[in-house]
């Protein structure tokens, strides 16, 4: 059955078929693939409870985990904490009563905006991941936007991970958005990937033909204090546009898509 979906803004509704597959058809055996769903939202804003669980069920029914109360799901941008938290709770249950595979983020998105210590951090993380293992969910660790303006080096993220890996009760998933996180890096080119959520940013791709070479600049602008050692990775992308296809946001037109081709890993000591 295909569903038909009307968009905010935008008279051309949206069909989604069902899977090539039946409902009956087992879930992969060699490893496990999760969907991060979406969240069923009324014109008020409030949650869809019924049409979300059916969602998740249809999911499941196809041989898929769920992946519950991701950035999928507006988490941090429009889905507060504590409806992720009742989103878990309730999507937790149902799996267990259909012996359904389920991971759920735990992030950091309780704490405020602004400077705080690794400590806090790590403190957030571990009460949300208390929370989602004692709710009988399996762990996503989430991209964490306090971790990523608060850390000043590759070792910051190494301890607040191990930290947590420490304490889990069981394996964990890791989850991040994008490349790693260094605001002080900077190249001509532009930032690809943030030009897919943000149409004010410029980006000014270098096109290489076959055999060609070319030499992209890179400034980094040291933010830390003198002596601190500042560590992360330089990635190269290669891009194209997608035209004319719906794509996974369900908007129509020109957008771009890329792929990591290359890693450079740096390190330096602010003088």
């Amino acid at each position: 059955m295909t569903a038909h979906i009307t968009l905010p803004g935008r008279a051309r509704v949206l069909e989604v078929p069902d899977p090539g597959w039946a409902t009956s058809y087992p879930p992969p055996t060699r490893r496990h693939v999760y969907a991060a769903a979406h969240v069923a939202a009324h014109p008020d804003g409030s949650i869809d409870w019924d049409s979300t669980q059916r969602f998740r069920e249809h999911l499941w029914a196809h041989g898929f985990g769920l992946a519950e109360a991701m950035d999928t799901a507006q988490r941090g941008m429009g889905l507060t904490f504590d409806q992720a938290r009742e989103l878990i709770v309730r999507s937790s249950a149902r799996a267990a009563e259909l012996g359904a595979q389920i991971a759920s983020g735990a992030g950091t998105d309780q704490l405020a905006a602004g400077p705080h210590p690794l400590s806090a951090i790590i403190g957030a993380y571990a009460a949300q991941m208390e929370f989602v293992q004692a709710a009988g969910s399996r762990v996503i660790l989430m991209a964490s936007r306090a971790l990523a303006a608060n850390a000043r080096s590759a070792h910051d993220y190494l301890e607040v991970y191990g930290q947590l890996l420490a304490h889990a009760d069981r394996p964990v998933l890791l989850h991040w958005l994008g490349a790693a996180f260094d605001p002080a890096l900077r190249a001509p080119t532009g930032d690809f990937w943030l030009e897919s959520v943000d149409p004010t940013t410029t980006v000014a791709p270098v096109v290489v033909d076959p055999g060609q070479t070319v030499t992209i600049p890179v400034d980094i602008t040291p933010g830390a204090a003198p002596g601190t050692t500042v560590s992360g990775t330089l990635y190269l992308d290669d891009a194209s546009l997608i035209s004319g296809a719906v794509t996974e946001n369900a908007l129509f037109g020109e957008f771009p898509q890329g792929s990591d081709v290359a890693s450079f890993p740096y390190e330096y000591t602010v003088g």
